[in-house]
């Protein structure tokens, strides 16, 4: 790529003067750094890191990483390792995510956090030495600018968060496209793409400039990356991703999608155009066809307009206006996404401070500050940090002229927007499903039982765990996460897992008190009970296990393999459970005084979840095909089946009422992927 535009000379900065003082100010934004950010993240995890190491310890110790994508199970990982105080999970991230901390993975989970936490201000400082390169920002500069990143740069390293690597990766591919080695950059692009969604974008700007050897790299770095991945991780875990799990997130359905805190766009028009019992029940107008329209053409057409604009600028400021987008097309700002803005106002500062406009300076100076610190996010239904950043896009781009906007390209950004919308807002089946809890962000493992719903909550005000919600009986014990609420089939025994001290103990609690029915040798989880509450089934290292008693028990068939999701027949005869076979979840049933394992049902797709009715004649699971869960039922006595749900999610953990006329269940319809309310669905 041609290196025209307006160059730096670093000879004629203002700022070339005054060495001391520019040390002295280096020196003192460096050990701000270490002081508020760089210390308190070494020896203290928060969620976000646990995201990264989990996967990474699984790998490496050569476990399963087939259920990388249930809460509850990585919650459960996370207890296991020793972290015990914060919350977790896999969440919507692509799988290749789980590969860099694999180095990481063999170490106990401070010693990696405290590496990890070194690392990023080595990347940090690699990160201000390109940005010196790039736009000819000087070293000291670029601290000082570091050190005024507030609660974003803090947040980075505090969380254990990638955006540090990211930027850098971003930063050093810009620099080699501006001196022409425009394939390195792309294999670095869809490296970066593979693991983070974040950088796509900036495919198209390769595409529209024409830089065929980056597009080559770009696809060739996100395709080995993904071999790789695929190779570690198995293929049904980015069947899944592809199917169901990006096409959510690009929607915007992630993590609570009516939330401000989002901080985007989408959640905005979201908030304002779209109905949703559990979260958004009074909209502005539910018009879920006017919101894909707006957002569709409104950032479809940004893009449009940025990447037409700076086509034929050669200079890296322009340039970098294509990573200050990124956050304003994401469906997701949060304080640490706001760090990638240093790239372009790291470049464009030097370039004001040059033609010594110092009012520009001053705005884009302070728009970046407000940005980065805590007070854009403290009111997060004003959007604040959104709005700093689109007034800095803006006042960038202003810089940038002429603007274009070729009318064909309007066109055809107006044409895909009306035909997404159009798909997207189409009328579906409904199945009659009504909500009947929702005060959490994810709820799951419903249990009834004497017209009484108990389920297991995450996300509660002022604590990091899963507690149960619901009419709880008295007894429960305190500590830990309390998860997999099953009743006995009287209504007057709850049996429930306790995840605490690197274990998880299986309780039953009954008339306000609680017994241990899982001994302290085992870690048990997942219990289910008979219908007298004489019997239970439970997971127990990895193994199904009958227990005819407190603490008296006997391993089940099969001998090796993941197994989950294990149940009783009424009578307490029959087990049925859920195993991975060939990367992929299957139903099997073990018969009274029998080691043979026999296939419950048609093996069209993974399912899990099984329960029986009642009266033992049916069985409902979950069955997950194109890459979404719906609810199955199925006649033992007959073998035939037929579909339950129709939601526009995943609809899994499936429970009975009393009678036999309704299924509770979780689902994320309507809501962020992997934030599920319990509905009821009443049988015909």
């Amino acid at each position: 790529m041609p290196t025209g535009g307006v160059s730096v000379d670093l000879g004629r900065l203002p700022w070339r003067g005054g060495t001391t003082l520019r040390w002295l100010v280096g020196s003192a934004s460096l050990g701000f750094i270490i002081w508020s950010s760089v210390l308190p993240a070494a020896r203290h995890i928060e969620t976000d890191f646990s995201n990264y190491y989990i996967p990474a310890r699984l790998i490496a110790r050569g476990e399963s990483t087939a259920r990388l994508y249930e809460f509850s199970w990585f919650q459960r990982q996370m207890e296991y390792a020793g972290i015990h105080d914060a919350l977790g999970g896999f969440n919507y991230f692509p799988p290749p995510a789980a590969l860099p901390l694999v180095p990481l993975g063999g170490l106990d989970s401070i010693a990696a956090k405290t590496l990890w936490t070194i690392a990023n201000l080595v990347m940090l400082l690699a990160l201000l030495w390109v940005l010196r390169r790039l736009g000819g920002l000087p070293f000291t500069a670029g601290l000082a600018l570091a050190a005024l990143s507030g609660s974003s740069l803090r947040d980075n390293f505090l969380f254990g968060q990638f955006y540090i690597a990211l930027s850098l990766s971003i930063a050093v591919a810009l620099l080699l496209l501006r001196n022409g080695r425009s394939g390195s950059a792309g294999v670095l692009l869809g490296v970066a793409t593979a693991v983070k969604v974040y950088p796509a974008p900036l495919l198209a700007y390769l595409v529209i400039r024409r830089e065929w050897r980056g597009v080559a790299g770009f696809a060739a770095g996100f395709a080995l990356t993904y071999a790789v991945s695929v190779s570690v991780l198995g293929w049904p875990l980015h069947e899944h991703y592809v199917a169901s799990i990006l096409p959510a997130s690009l929607a915007g359905q992630t993590d609570s999608p009516y939330d401000p805190e989002l901080q985007s766009w989408t959640s905005v028009l979201r908030v304002l155009l779209v109905h949703e019992p559990t979260l958004n029940a009074h909209p502005f107008m539910d018009a879920p066809f006017l919101f894909h329209l707006a957002r569709d053409a409104s950032l479809l057409g940004l893009l449009s307009l940025l990447l037409c604009t700076i086509r034929d600028h050669d200079g890296a400021p322009p340039l970098t206006l294509m990573v200050l987008v990124l956050p304003l097309l994401s469906t997701s700002v949060f304080s640490y996404h706001a760090f990638l803005a240093v790239i372009p106002i790291g470049c464009w500062l030097a370039r004001f401070w040059q033609q010594r406009r110092w009012g520009t300076v001053a705005m884009a100076g302070a728009l970046y500050v407000f940005a980065t610190s805590p007070l854009a996010g403290g009111w997060p239904v004003l959007h604040l940090r959104l709005s700093a950043l689109a007034a800095l896009f803006f006042l960038l781009l202003r810089e940038v002229r002429p603007w274009r906007l070729p009318p064909a390209v309007a066109a055809v950004v107006v044409t895909v927007s009306v035909v997404h919308s159009v798909w997207a807002a189409r009328q579906r089946t409904a199945d009659g499903a009504v909500p009947v809890a929702w005060d959490a962000p994810h709820l799951e493992s419903p249990a009834v039982a004497g017209g009484v719903l108990v389920y297991s909550a995450l996300g509660c005000a002022g604590c990091a765990r899963y507690q149960l919600r619901g009419t709880v009986p008295p007894g429960v014990p305190s500590e830990g996460h309390q998860l997999a609420p099953a009743f006995t089939g009287d209504g007057k025994g709850l049996f429930v897992e306790i995840a605490a001290h690197g274990r998880s103990r299986v309780a039953l609690v009954r008339a306000g008190s609680a017994n241990d029915w899982s001994p302290e040798d085992l870690s048990c989880q997942q219990p289910a009970a008979s219908n007298d509450g004489t019997r239970m089934v439970a997971v127990c290292d990895g193994r199904l296990r009958v227990f005819e008693a407190a603490a008296r028990s006997r391993v089940l068939p099969p001998a090796a393999g993941d197994v989950a999701d294990p149940t009783l027949s009424p009578d307490g005869s029959h087990v049925a459970f859920a195993r991975l076979t060939d990367g992929h979840w299957h139903l099997y049933e073990l018969a009274p005084g029998s080691d043979a394992l026999h296939p419950l049902v048609t093996a069209r797709g993974d399912e899990r979840g099984p329960r029986y009715s009642p009266d033992g004649a049916r069985l409902v699971f979950s069955r997950r095909e194109h890459g979404w869960d719906a609810l199955w039922l199925r006649d033992l006595v007959t073998g035939e089946e037929r579909r339950l749900s129709r939601g526009t999610g995943n609809d899994n953990q499936p429970t009975w009422s009393d009678d036999g006329r309704s299924i509770y269940f979780a689902s994320d319809r309507g809501r962020g992927i992997f934030m599920p309310a319990v509905y009821r669905l009443d049988l015909p």
